[in-house]
């Protein structure tokens, strides 16, 4: 009922965000039938059991490949497995890399954060609530292209469904979240940290953070440091949802986790750690369901600490901010386009 082949990338700098919602995507397909490979390139170990539940077939990619080798192997994979379409998501699809796909004639769905300047692919996704498809008008290079827009379609794994309903609002704030993806945090962990240092040590900090990030030493001195400072650090944790529905307040980067956040209601404030997080931390900020920090290396610690203390603070904004962010993100993004694409 189905042949999908995914396309991602995973490392430290990467982060595993790629990784987690290809698999949210095949984890749909796998319930209504479908088979899916995965084809990776990857410098960190990934988490065998998980693909194991869901895949039917895993090759490993070599980093050296240039964009066009890269995709004519996508191709000679879709072919020799009879793939029905294939789920890229990676950084670096761009016009040398979609050609040799569209010639072959594979169909494909594209990740899209940052609005390529030219795309070819059948479906392009872009779940940020800034995207509009009048941003894609000059992108566009085939009438037939479906673009799937908005928090709508953010793939999320499926404890956040589970969670959702349980993720209630509280007015006081005693537990904040700290989470800076599945890769290296630039620093950004201690630094919010220490920007929130004066606040009630009794308040809780959850730090969730990746074996994979490199700041991982610096989180743990600076705790041995403050111990009188209720802290609690927790590495490749696995209830990702429970933490987010038990916190009160986020402080996170400004990518994927943001939909995750949302979806448990969390008020949420972002720094941009990286360059392509801009446009999603802006369209949350636009639209009051998110504080936008602006990049880490513009931000001010003071200016962090007002932030947090004017959010916690704030009652009804809060309780605002989370009925808002929970509207939009439904936790059925991957269910919508696993159905979709399968009925295409």
């Amino acid at each position: 009922m189905g042949r999908f082949l995914f396309r991602c990338d995973i490392s430290p700098q990467i982060g595993a965000g790629h990784l987690r919602r290809c698999m949210a995507l095949a984890r749909e397909f796998k319930a209504l039938g479908a088979s899916v490979i995965f084809v990776l390139r990857t410098r960190r170990t990934i988490e065998a059991k998980e693909l194991e539940s869901i895949c039917d077939g895993l090759t490993l990619l070599d980093w050296s490949l240039t964009p066009e080798e890269d995709a004519q192997e996508v191709v000679r994979l879709c072919r020799q497995n009879q793939i029905d379409a294939a789920v890229v998501d990676h950084y670096h699809a761009n016009a040398e890399y979609q050609q040799p796909l569209y010639n072959s004639g594979v169909r494909w769905l594209q990740f899209d954060g940052c609005i390529q300047k030219q795309l070819w692919a059948d479906w392009v996704i872009n779940p940020s609530l800034a995207s509009k498809e009048c941003d894609y008008s000059s992108a566009r290079q085939r009438k037939e292209t479906r673009f799937l827009l908005g928090p709508k379609y953010a793939f999320l794994r499926g404890e956040f469904a589970q969670w959702q309903p349980k993720a209630n609002f509280r007015k006081e704030v005693k537990k904040v979240l700290l989470t800076f993806g599945g890769g290296d945090d630039k620093g950004a962990t201690v630094f919010s940290l220490d920007a929130i240092k004066s606040l009630d040590p009794s308040i809780e900090r959850v730090i969730l953070a990746s074996s994979a990030n490199a700041s991982i030493p610096d989180i743990q001195k600076w705790m041995a440091k403050n111990p009188t400072i209720y802290a609690t650090l927790l590495i490749d944790d696995t209830e990702i949802a429970r933490n987010m529905a038990e916190a009160d307040l986020a402080i996170t980067a400004g990518g994927m986790t943001t939909f995750e956040t949302a979806a448990m209601g969390l008020p949420t404030l972002m720094i941009q750690i990286a360059e392509n997080q801009r446009r999603n931390a802006r369209g949350w900020h636009k639209e009051g369901i998110a504080v936008d920090l602006g990049p880490i290396n513009a931000l001010e610690p003071v200016f962090l600490q007002r932030q947090v203390k004017k959010m916690m603070q704030d009652e009804k904004r809060r309780e605002k901010v989370s009925y808002s962010a929970k509207a939009l993100v439904d936790c059925l993004g991957a269910r919508r386009v696993a159905q979709d694409l399968l009925a295409s």
